[in-house]
């Protein structure tokens, strides 16, 4: 095979093709423009509006709903009553608990009382001991019921902490009769009726939900798991409601969820997304169309994805210029670059992989068309879309807009009909 094959561009449908200048062959080396434009790369999710502060209020003792202060949609303020539990068990179950705390400190008073008659005695018979006019038996007696009396002492001390604790139960039981607001807001929803019976004992059942406002709404988006590794704390979101068809909202994305959500095979993972809308159209509940944007670069210098990823073949390294090509290589295989074609690209692909151009940096090969032949450059690429890759330098070669660079060899039978 000719080491060099001369070319001429052709147009053949949509894209552009080379072939030889002689007649024969047709066009057979598909190309494309290198050219300025925007590089907008998003994942589409789809997620629900949620208030992004919203509390439920519930009854945390049994009872029946006397009075319901409160419906949907009402503005409450904070400590603001919304309903009232029948609090008549409660008042007397409070009245109970303050009868035994008198009764409790009663006993205690005359246990002291007790315990000092019996302290007295003792010492008094302690003194008849030691000059030997009382027995030994009648001192060791009033010894043991001294100690009684202490700990009765002790034991209604305790009666009295028991009845006072009892008693502040009775009191908060009581307080809890009354629902009340604990943030400023609006009431989102209300699960409870007047005459409603509510039974706390097992779970707490919740009477309302109550909503700070709408301005900061959060949605929680679904991503596929194909997706979700493309997704990070902090991107840049945009998303609409099919309510406002024409307005495009935008939010941050939160961090991902761990957790999967499975439904037959399809599995997706949740985003929290954080956005405002002073306005306050975003309704709870709505269905938002999301999309995270991953890259987004206007006017930049952009070429094909193709491009990137061009499948070599014996005919195309033949249509290589050696002039453009680094001296080492051609050197190395001199003039029958075809002859050693699997060579000749594994090495011009390493050298963008291996030169040692910086960390992070993606340095790749593209061949663009440079007179009848192809040439061989280095660029880093940054942004890309599911179309296009940004060229952020060129490293080696020389690059401009509207080049034209080697996408694919259709062979010698020339491109699709």
């Amino acid at each position: 095979m000719a080491a060099a094959i001369a070319l001429t561009l052709s147009a053949c449908g949509e894209g552009e093709w080379f072939a030889p200048a002689s007649d024969g062959p047709p066009a057979r080396f598909e190309t494309a423009v290198v050219d300025r434009g925007m590089i907008r790369d998003i994942v589409p999710a789809i997620g629900r509006v949620r208030p992004a502060r919203a509390v439920e209020v519930g009854a945390e003792i049994n009872g029946r709903v006397v009075e319901v202060l409160a419906d949907f949609d009402d503005r409450v303020e904070e400590g603001e009553v919304l309903a009232r539990i029948d609090p008549q068990p409660f008042e007397a179950a409070l009245v109970r608990a303050q009868a035994s705390l008198q009764t409790a400190r009663a006993s205690l008073l005359e246990a002291r009382s007790r315990h000092r008659g019996a302290r007295r005695e003792l010492e008094r018979t302690q003194s008849l001991a030691a000059s030997g006019t009382a027995p030994q038996a009648r001192l060791e007696d009033l010894e043991f019921a001294a100690e009684q009396f202490e700990a009765a002492v002790l034991r209604n001390e305790a009666g009295v902490s028991l009845a006072e604790a009892q008693l502040r139960e009775a009191q908060i039981n009581l307080e809890r009769t009354v629902i009340a607001a604990p943030i400023s807001g609006f009431v989102l929803e209300r699960r409870v009726e007047e005459g409603q019976a509510v039974n706390a004992s097992f779970s707490t059942p919740v009477l309302f939900v109550i909503a700070a406002n709408l301005s900061e709404v959060v949605i929680e988006a679904r991503v596929a798991e194909a997706d979700i590794g493309r997704i990070s704390a902090g991107m840049e979101v945009r998303f609409n409601v099919d309510s406002i068809p024409r307005h495009s909202f935008s939010g941050e994305a939160g961090p991902v969820r761990r957790a999967p959500q499975v439904e037959g095979r399809f599995v997706s993972y949740l985003v929290e997304i954080r956005a405002r809308d002073e306005e306050e159209r975003l309704l709870p509940g709505m269905t938002a169309s999301v999309e995270f944007v991953a890259a987004e670069t206007f006017n930049v210098l952009r070429m094909p994805r193709g491009a990137l990823y061009p499948i070599p073949t014996q005919d195309f390294v033949a249509a290589l210029d050696p002039a453009l090509l680094p001296p080492d290589l051609v050197e190395r295989y001199g003039g029958d670059l075809a002859g050693n074609w699997g060579r000749v690209w594994g090495a011009m692909g390493g050298r963008a992989l291996g030169r040692g151009f910086g960390e992070g940096r993606r340095i790749r090969t593209i061949h663009p068309v440079i007179g009848d032949r192809f040439g061989y450059v280095l660029v880093e690429v940054g942004a890309e879309d599911d179309h296009y890759l940004e060229i952020v330098e060129v490293i080696h070669g020389d690059l401009q807009e509207g080049d034209r660079v080697f996408i694919f060899d259709h062979g010698p039978a020339g491109p699709p009909q």
